[in-house]
């Protein structure tokens, strides 16, 4: 299950990298940026 996963995550990005941002809410530094605002919505 984990590594299907992970390919529909890498190709969510390869399809759609300009409007989405894949985070680790497991990694407090890159949670901490995605929470913060580090993206934008549009």
């Amino acid at each position: 299950m984990r590594i299907d996963n992970q390919a529909r995550l890498r190709a969510l990005k390869l399809n759609h990298g300009d409007r989405v941002s894949i985070v680790n809410s497991h990694d407090p530094a890159d949670y901490e940026r995605c929470r913060c605002g580090g993206h934008s919505l549009s």
